[in-house]
């Protein structure tokens, strides 16, 4: 039996556990009163514009539900085979009936059990969480302790369960069963991880601190009413759950719907997909290709949501555009299934996305073969190479270190510098491209060392070696996430490191024979943009620089606009992701003439025109080889608090300690 430190919630509620079940399934033989109604699903209410509307029959979209964590046809048992069948038919009651006989009859324990886990899903189609609770009662009913012995799969189901019962601390507390019998990692620890988020985001003010006490103790829920406080802090908004349709059977209904369909200047983007659409005379259709199910659909969502903002504002000024979104759950497969929908079936002019790099590998090789151009939302190197058809917008090394050198260079005077970097495909690449720009710019590298994650005595001996030659800044290659005991031990008074007790005439003696590196001036990429981890450092971070190619704090004016219109908007403060989705998006609606339509004219535009995009994710300009090259912007730590000092390639702030070549730090 699987034992270890659980939920404080779960602890409390593991030991009712056979009780309350029990109560629940004589309420639910007992009560003739129907599952509660699911939480509201409110849309954003579409701008008013003068064009001219049809109705139309367009194919329905099956939704795919945050808690199926599986694939139609996971198992080559062919029951299980029929099953799925009769639930992508609509027969939820048929597909529900035969789960369950699978699981009465199977001796396979692992078909029982992922019969089990459909058969409550599918339930929670129906809208009938209590028969799937009971379910899932019955299945347990021989465990002294079931959220141990509880998969991560099933416990995600089990909170969502208890979602639509509108009985948040439950759903909390068997999201915290999937962290943790998930170890945190994985599919399922993600999904648990970014589905309790998204609850504790949508409470309201008042039940917001209500549940935040409740819970700050706990080890699981506690770090995410922290990270939602801090958001809230900064202007953040509740933001509703959007998760009704999930619990509707009408959803799951193949078949045609009738829908609103705008015929001169095309339709925002939201609602129904509506596969059968036709383009107007000068109308720029485009596809967006993102994953908006599955471990990822969140960060997808993210994109989507800048993706629209730039819909709503293009076609506010009469622009024909319009936007037709791809699902693609993640995984390759999928992803080339729907580009080639996109373009094949829907004529598409270009396709913004996809956002993660197996998918943009796998559709970046079709578009060769199919001339439609992609726009990826990747950083990974090596995309474009692909083919001609391929652009890539993702934050890439280059980009990050030409800001950073040319601001520590050519605006901070600083000339020696060492390098720490973790044993990582992305630590060296931006180790190695860090080295280059500093002796391009006439700098000196003085150490280049690497280090293993995790590695203490490793990461100790590796900044041990910067000690021989003290530069006057420490580039850590990393995300801060990883780097704490790096910065650390960085940081660490160099006479505390020789010998804890000398004393403070001494120490001040030592201080005079030279620099220390405690006092380098410690630079960042753009993984150090995180401030919950910043704050996590205190005083250790003082005086760091890094890059980012967002900072929704900034006083460049198009940051300020966008800001604004996406917190109208979406109730809530945009981040990378949604600001990528409307640079993307602009780069297109702003910059192309109005009889570019067509992939050809698109691709040749965006080669060869000189088409520098001033976005609020920097100055974008597309390189002939299909990279766009970003002018980002940089930040330093003062007090605590991220100061914008150069941005787009312009000085925006000024802090005294840049006429400095150390921060002078004090531990």
């Amino acid at each position: 039996m699987i034992r270890g430190l659980f939920s404080t919630k779960l602890k409390i509620f593991s030991t009712k556990f056979n009780f309350l079940l029990l109560l629940l399934m004589m309420h639910a033989a007992c009560s003739p009163a129907p599952p509660r109604k699911p939480f509201d699903h409110p849309r954003i209410e579409e701008q008013s514009m003068a064009v001219q509307t049809e109705r139309r029959r367009v194919q329905r979209q099956i939704p795919v539900p945050p808690w199926q964590l599986w694939a139609p046809s996971a198992t080559d048992s062919p029951e299980m085979v029929q099953a799925a069948k009769l639930v992508e038919s609509g027969d939820l009651e048929g597909g529900a009936a035969a789960y369950e006989q699978i699981e009465q009859t199977t001796a396979d324990l692992k078909i029982q059990e992922e019969a089990l886990l459909r058969r409550c899903g599918t339930l929670l189609k129906l809208g009938q969480s209590t028969r799937a609770l009971n379910a899932i009662t019955s299945s347990l009913s021989g465990s002294a302790d079931p959220a141990a012995v509880m998969t991560p799969k099933m416990a995600i189901l089990t909170a969502f369960a208890y979602l639509q019962q509108r009985n948040v601390d439950q759903s909390l507390a068997w999201f915290g069963v999937a962290l943790k019998n998930g170890n945190g990692t994985g599919e399922s620890s993600v999904r648990a991880r970014a589905e309790a988020t998204h609850i504790i985001r949508s409470l309201e003010a008042e039940q917001f601190s209500t549940y935040a006490s409740r819970w700050e103790a706990d080890p699981l829920m506690g770090p995410l009413f922290a990270a939602e406080q801090l958001r809230r802090s900064r202007g953040g908004r509740p933001y509703p759950l959007k998760i009704a349709h999930y619990f509707d059977p009408e959803s799951y209904q193949p078949g045609f719907i009738e829908v609103a369909v705008e015929t001169e200047k095309g339709e925002l983007l939201g609602g129904e997909q509506q596969p059968a659409m036709f383009s107007s005379e000068g109308e720029l259709v485009i596809g967006l290709l993102l994953p908006l199910s599955g471990r990822f659909g969140v960060h997808g969502e993210r994109v989507k949501e800048g993706v629209e903002l730039a819909v709503r504002q293009a076609q506010a000024k009469g622009e024909l555009v319009r936007v037709l979104v791809g699902d693609t759950q993640g995984e390759p497969g999928p992803a080339v299934t729907e580009y080639e929908r996109l373009v094949l079936d829907e004529k598409v002019s270009m396709v913004l996305g996809p956002l993660l790099v197996k998918t943009s590998e796998a559709v970046a090789d079709r578009s060769r073969e199919l001339g439609v151009p992609i726009l990826t939302f990747t950083k990974r190197s090596g995309i474009p190479e692909r083919s001609a058809t391929v652009f890539r917008l993702g934050a890439t090394a280059d980009d990050q270190v030409f800001e950073l050198t040319s601001y520590a260079t050519e605006h901070l005077g600083l000339t020696t510098y060492s390098i720490l970097y973790p044993e990582s495909e992305s630590g060296r690449e931006l180790a190695t491209r860090f080295n280059t720009d500093i002796t391009e710019r006439g700098g000196i590298v003085l150490q280049t060392v690497g280090y293993l994650a995790d590695d203490r005595e490793g990461i100790e001996r590796a900044v041990e070696q910067l000690r021989q030659a003290v530069p006057q800044a420490v580039f850590v290659a990393d995300s801060l996430e990883h780097s704490f005991q790096v910065i650390e031990a960085v940081r660490r008074s160099d006479e505390e490191y020789k010998v804890d007790d000398e004393s403070a005439e001494q120490a001040e003696a030592v201080d005079q024979n030279g620099p220390k590196l405690r006092n380098a001036m410690l630079l960042g990429p753009a993984a150090w943009d995180d401030m919950v981890a910043i704050q996590g450092f205190g005083k250790l971070l003082e005086g760091a620089t890094y890059v980012t190619p967002f900072f929704a704090q900034s006083d460049d004016p198009e940051v300020r606009s966008f800001v604004t219109m996406f917190r109208d908007v979406f109730q809530e403060q945009p981040g990378l992701l949604s600001a990528q989705g409307f640079d993307a998006a602009n780069l297109l609606f702003e910059r192309l003439p109005a009889t570019t339509a067509g992939a050809k004219n698109i691709i040749n535009f965006l080669q060869g025109a000189d088409n520098t995009y001033r976005g609020v994710t920097g100055s974008l300009s597309v390189q002939s080889s299909g990279n766009i090259a970003r002018r980002m912007s940089v930040i330093r730590l003062i007090s605590g608090e991220p100061v914008e000092v150069f941005s787009k390639g312009t000085v925006t702030g000024y802090v005294v300690e840049q006429q400095e070549a150390q921060v002078n730090y004090t531990p």
